[in-house]
């Protein structure tokens, strides 16, 4: 005979029994998405790094088949590839930069690493046109943090000055290893480093392209470079890019040109680029930077993130 309650309960059982396993089930369907989704980010994680790799050859490529004598904006190599697609749900952005337009950070001191060179006053008149008031103490901290030796210029600062700071660390006294590592230095601080970093590069292959120069960096080029001279080489490149230096001797006039080239490094050509390879696939993605030789097709530094 059954005693009262024992059918409830045996229900009551059941239920809590469907419960857990409905639990269980749900456990187990929720983990087994999840990592379906792992595996899916990270498939696609591989294969936008893998495009991002390709996308640097694919840029050496662009930069190969520009044979002209002279490298300029108009070029299909400063057009880059915005968005092609590679695949579903894959798409890949190829931006190169002319670095040889820029001003190179590590030519502040000379070949013997010890005394400043006409980069140093450059890089004064840049920081100026820039609305820095310390122009001169920012000159002077990267000269100290580039030089070879310990003595501190004026408004610089050697090791005996990175030793005090949170955490400490010592002068490089060598050429900048990437352009990130110029926050390390006294006075340039983030707000500093942004306004500056599409005017500088650590690494100029020849002279300064005229057709690729910014305005900011050509009226940095020389104590001699006004706003008119400038204004004038831009008017000319527009209207078709220097081919020779001679163009731009014969637009400016011997003595304006030969005064802005007294230290014999302008050019119309540019071996020094960086390729930047924004790769998606889904929702994976991979970013690629290279510095490039072009002169010698040849990957100075690479990263991939």
């Amino acid at each position: 005979m059954r005693r009262p309650g024992e059918k409830g309960m045996a229900l009551l059982l059941v239920l809590v029994l469907l419960a857990l396993l409905s639990t269980l089930l749900a456990d187990w369907a929720f983990s087994s998405l999840v990592e379906l989704r792992q595996a899916e980010t990270f498939r696609d994680g591989s294969r936008a790094y893998y495009l991002a790799r390709g996308g640097v050859q694919v840029g050496r490529m662009l930069l190969q088949e520009d044979r002209n004598a002279y490298d300029s904006l108009d070029e299909s190599w400063a057009l880059g590839i915005p968005g092609y697609p590679v695949g579903e749900g894959a798409t890949v952005t190829i931006a190169i930069e002319d670095l040889d337009g820029r001003l190179d950070l590590n030519r502040i001191v000379d070949a013997s690493g010890e005394n400043p060179a006409p980069y140093r006053e450059r890089l004064r008149r840049l920081l100026d046109q820039l609305g820095e008031t310390e122009a001169e103490t920012l000159g002077d901290a990267l000269l100290d943090w580039i030089d070879r030796n310990d003595a501190s210029a004026p408004g610089g600062a050697e090791s005996s000055y990175y030793q005090g700071l949170t955490p400490p660390y010592r002068a490089h006294n060598a050429p900048l290893d990437t352009l990130d590592e110029l926050l390390l230095v006294k006075g340039f601080t983030p707000e500093l480093f942004a306004r500056l970093a599409p005017f500088v590069t650590i690494h100029n292959g020849g002279g300064l392209n005229l057709n690729t120069a910014s305005p900011e960096v050509l009226l940095c080029w020389d104590a001699d470079m006004s706003a008119d001279v400038a204004a004038r080489l831009l008017e000319g490149r527009r209207a078709a890019p220097f081919k020779t230096l001679e163009a731009a001797r014969d637009l400016l006039g011997i003595e304006v040109f030969s005064g802005l080239n007294r230290n014999l490094d302008l050019a119309v050509a540019s071996a020094s680029y960086r390729i930047t390879v924004t790769a998606l696939v889904n929702d994976g993605s991979r970013r690629s930077e290279a510095l490039v030789d072009k002169s010698g097709d040849r990957i100075l530094a690479l990263k991939v993130y």
